[in-house]
């Protein structure tokens, strides 16, 4: 008895390890893809800090006159401020919006929970440039809402001050970000045991004073969580202030993009890029609470926290949020049929010239054609490693599981624009043409966070038990992966293509620095959109937003069939 007893010990250490060397190959690829599409152009980029520029020529002498330059610069550390107080404030107003939205989902609503989640993020996959247009189209001078006051007779002139402000920046960063906030809180609340607030209530604490002694304290890690992804976004956003904030909008991350651009300065450039850099991570360091705080989530079984009035309340608020998200979009929607070159009120009657135009311009269809051509493999791409980092993150014991999970998440938190300029000089210092396959390499690493987490979800459903009980039955590793695993994780894995083929057919920034001569649909559309605001452009709006919309239905679909 004792012999068997260690022959099983003896087999269960080896099948120890060899799902961790299993883990180990898995983790590699994943690895060596960050380290050389981010963590090496960073590295460069860091290099380059210490350099100068002597008219069209870099001096390689190290020397730290760049930085100088930034601490000395008055220009340069009010940019840098205002990046970040724009972050705070952007954090604050979402946080301030996202709270009533996030407690409602996870508390009031039993059956649709999934589907007012999944509206919320549907307007995020309409891409960056279609958000701005919809906007422009909203606050322009001659747009919708300045349209529809004079018509009804409420002003006598357009109200110049609607955009291209300040006022009309805040307003698009809060609707560009809010979901993120939304979906950091929710899962806060889905995991606060209700019975705690309760307990406060029968010792005679009010409403305000369990919200803050009780109900506060227990979801700061998903307001924690929620409030890092929308300050890096916004620290980060390029476009937005560009085409939304008119003469307000210079931000650092422009002066960045100038330096790489029309001014010819790298190093300096680079210098900015670095400071920010680490600025920002020093912000990124999460109090441990927030770790512990996400461990678990259980659905709500409780009775009612709070009174009545402030479920009406909340509801009221759903609406609003809702009707903010989605009115862009519906505006697009409405012009893209207007008879009217003129995108105001009131209505001039129903065509479909603007479709018509739009499917006869050969500049559009080549540009779409470019599109199909790198958000297929970039998909593929992103998808097998995002599959092999989710696998070996949930399956296998690999050492170092923090560091690939801070490695996979990386690229996140990274801003975009920095990231693009780093990988632009490594192009540059290796001699590499950009070309479509630089794109592919660029987008499949900033998209490699979400399929991780696509396929991480999907494997943490499927009940380990049954690769256990193939191992018992001889079955190998890989043979097990095949018959077992594989078969289940197929709907995940197309869900992962097709949202990681929606993000790549919308990314603007990274494309624009690595695309070169070639032009997809983005780069186009944003050249139309920054200097020629027609119903056409309306029409070729909703026909992304549609397509998009349609593909992220499908593969939410086919995740939530996969977890069935």
């Amino acid at each position: 008895m004792p012999g068997a007893a260690g022959s099983l010990l003896r087999e269960g250490e080896a099948r120890a390890m060899e799902k961790a060397r299993i883990g180990g190959w898995l983790a590699a690829p994943v690895f060596a893809a960050v380290l050389a599409l981010c963590i090496a152009p960073l590295a460069i980029l860091f290099t380059y800090s210490f350099f100068q520029v002597d008219f069209v020529a870099i001096i390689t002498d190290p020397t730290l006159k760049n930085y100088a330059r930034i601490a000395s610069s008055g220009t340069y550390r009010w940019l840098i401020a205002k990046a970040f107080l724009s972050g705070f404030a952007i954090t604050a107003l979402t946080a301030v919006v996202g709270y009533p939205v996030a407690w409602f989902i996870a508390k009031r609503v039993t059956h649709y929970k999934s589907a007012l989640l999944t509206l919320l993020l549907v307007p995020l996959y309409t891409g960056d440039m279609v958000r701005i247009f919809a906007w422009r189209v909203l606050l322009g001078s001659e747009g919708v809402l300045n349209s529809l006051l004079m018509w009804t007779g409420a002003i006598a002139r357009p109200l110049d001050s609607l955009l291209f402000s300040p006022l009309a920046t805040h307003i698009v960063l809060t609707y560009n970000y809010l979901p993120f906030m939304v979906i950091g809180l929710w899962l806060a609340f889905e995991a606060l045991d209700d019975r705690l607030i309760e307990a406060a209530t029968d010792l005679g604490a009010g409403t305000l004073s369990a919200f803050r002694r009780v109900t506060l304290p227990l979801t700061a890690p998903g307001l924690i969580a929620g409030g890092l992804m929308v300050f890096v976004m916004v620290v980060g956003d390029y476009l937005t202030p560009q085409l939304i904030g008119g003469a307000s909008g210079v931000t650092i991350i422009s002066a960045i993009n100038d330096l790489f651009g029309t001014a010819f300065d790298w190093p300096l450039g680079s210098a900015i890029a670095w400071t920010m850099l680490a600025i920002l991570f020093c912000f990124l360091l999460p109090p441990s609470s927030l770790s512990r705080g996400l461990r678990s989530v259980r659905p709500w079984s409780g009775r009612s926290l709070m009174k009545s009035s402030a479920t009406q309340a909340a509801t009221v608020w759903i609406w609003i949020v809702y009707i903010f998200m989605y009115l862009p979009v519906a505006m697009i929607a409405i012009f893209s049929f207007n008879n009217s070159e003129i995108i105001a009120f009131p209505l001039q009657g129903f065509t479909f010239q603007w479709y018509n135009e739009t499917f006869t311009d050969l500049r559009l269809l080549g540009g779409l054609k470019l599109t199909f051509l790198v958000a297929i493999p970039t998909g593929l791409f992103a998808t097998v490693l995002g599959a092999m980092a989710a696998l070996a993150l949930t399956r296998f014991p690999i050492k170092r599981r923090m560091l690939l999970l801070i490695m996979i998440l990386l690229p996140f938190l990274i801003l975009k624009v920095i990231l693009a300029v780093a990988q632009l000089i490594m192009l540059s210092d290796l001699g590499i043409n950009r070309t479509i396959w630089t794109i592919i390499a660029g987008q499949t690493i900033i998209i490699l966070p979400f399929t991780t987490l696509v396929n991480a979800s999907v494997l943490m459903r499927i009940d380990g038990r049954l690769e256990e009980a193939a191992f018992d039955l001889g079955a190998s590793h890989f043979s097990a992966f095949r018959r077992v695993t594989l078969p289940l994780m197929k709907n995940g894995l197309m869900a992962s293509w097709f949202i990681a083929f929606v993000l790549s057919s919308a990314e603007y920034v990274l494309t624009s620095f690595l695309s070169g001569r070639a032009q997809p649909l983005s780069i186009l559309v944003a050249s139309d959109f920054r200097f020629n605001i027609s119903p056409a452009l309306d029409a070729i709006a909703l026909m992304l937003v549609v397509a998009n919309i349609a593909l992220i239905g499908l593969g939410e679909f086919i995740r939530l069939r996969s977890q069935k």
